[in-house]
């Protein structure tokens, strides 16, 4: 799964449940990217969506939640 606009966060469904209240779905979603892998989050429905598999490529690029693209070792 993937959320489907802002932040990236790429992931695996791990669990699934509906509210008390009005009974809407509901998904907790393990983040994938190894920066911040093992990261859970609550999505509602219609703000992930499923994605097939991609090859994974090699990039120095590092990942980050919020948008930031470039990283540099301190």
């Amino acid at each position: 799964m993937e959320k489907i606009s802002g932040y990236k966060y790429p992931g695996i469904v791990v669990a699934k449940f509906k509210t008390i209240d009005n009974m809407k779905e509901r998904f907790v979603v393990e983040c994938t990217e190894p920066a911040v892998s093992g990261m859970l989050h609550i999505f509602r429905e219609g703000q992930v969506q499923k994605i097939e598999k991609r090859r994974e490529r090699k990039s120095a690029r590092k990942w980050w939640p919020w948008g930031k693209e470039n990283y540099y070792d301190a």
